[in-house]
Order: C-alpha cells, then structure tokens, then sequence
C-alpha cells in the first residue's frame, strides 16, 4: 500500500515537472524563433513536427496553457480557443454550467474533460467562457428556437404537403372545415 502511494506521488511530481519543462520549451523556442530562426529549421533538427512545434510557441507566448496540450476532450479542444487566464483557470477547476430541473434553473460544477457537445456548446461563446447570464441567454434562444420549429413543422402540415397547386396527405390526417379553407388559401 505505502509503495503505491509513493508510486502515485512520484507520478504526479513528474508530470508537474513535465509542465515546467513544456513551459521552459516553449520560451526558449519564442526566444530562437525571435532571433531568426524557422520553425521548419527547427523541426528538421531536433524531429519534432511544426505542428507540435507550433502548440509550444503558443505555450511559450502564454497563448496556450501546457495542460491543454495533451487533453482531447471537446471543452478542453473550446478552452483552447479561450484567453490564457481561462485556459489557466479552467484547466485546474470546473465550470459552472446552468442546467434545468423542471421550471427552476439550477448551477452545477462540470470539469471541462466531461462536458458533453451540447454543454460546450453552452459554456463557450467566440472565444470565452460565458458567465450564468450568457450561459441563460443561451439556453433561452435554444429553447425559442426549437419551439419555433415545433411550430413551424406543425404549420407547415405535419399531416400534408403542398406541391404546387396539389395537396397530398398523409395516411389517418383529420382535418376540419377551417383547416381545409387554410389549405386551400396557401395553394398556388
């Protein structure tokens, strides 16, 4: 048990010590690439590809936070795209997300390598993590949305379809006097 404990530590101090090292990385490549040097140079001499390379300039500029670089969730993926104090943040804590329980809203804590599409579709705006009112807006404008479309389908005859001057219905459609004369007003 204490050698598992130990074993664990041991793992958790390396990988810290990995961040410092990508950390220090990526400022000594801002400080070559400032002093004339190219990424494909640098690629070719130390066979790193200029993707990888380029991940470790944006550490290096503080655009990019190290623990985002090894994470492929979908929110770390939005996070990324985010300021550098979010990156920092986000990367260590959760977020909050607003969720619905019935008619109330209700706040929950989600760490960003477990938030689903829908969620990061959410707690992301262009480039920044929304607030609760932002999140709210949000989540008021999906929801108008898909009622419009509700609406819309029904309107649009979930029972017919016009086609010209022709109407065709679909099999068990009940209809009344006003739903017909409606009808017949929208054909061409």
């Amino acid at each position: 048990m204490n050698n598992e404990i130990i074993t664990v530590t041991r793992i958790g101090e390396l990988i810290a010590q990995g961040i410092e090292c990508w950390l220090e990385a990526g400022k000594i490549l801002v400080d070559v690439l400032e002093n004339g040097e190219t990424l494909d140079s640098i690629s070719s001499q130390i066979g790193i590809s200029k993707d990888m390379l380029t991940m470790f300039e944006r550490i290096g500029h503080e655009s990019l936070h190290p623990k985002l670089l090894v994470s492929t969730s979908t929110g770390a993926k939005k996070l990324k795209n985010c300021g550098y104090s979010e990156q920092k943040r986000y990367s260590d804590e959760p977020v909050n997300v607003l969720v619905m329980k019935g008619e109330k809203v209700e706040s929950i804590n989600i760490g960003i390598d477990s938030l689903t599409a829908d969620q990061c579709k959410q707690v992301f705006g262009n480039g920044h993590v929304r607030d609760d009112a932002g999140q709210r807006a949000y989540l008021e404008s999906k929801f108008e949305s898909e009622r419009m479309t509700k609406v819309k389908s029904i309107e649009d005859g979930t029972g017919y379809v016009l086609s010209g001057s022709k109407v065709v219905f679909k099999k068990g459609v009940t209809m009344d006097k006003n739903d017909l004369i409606a009808i017949l007003g929208r054909l061409k």
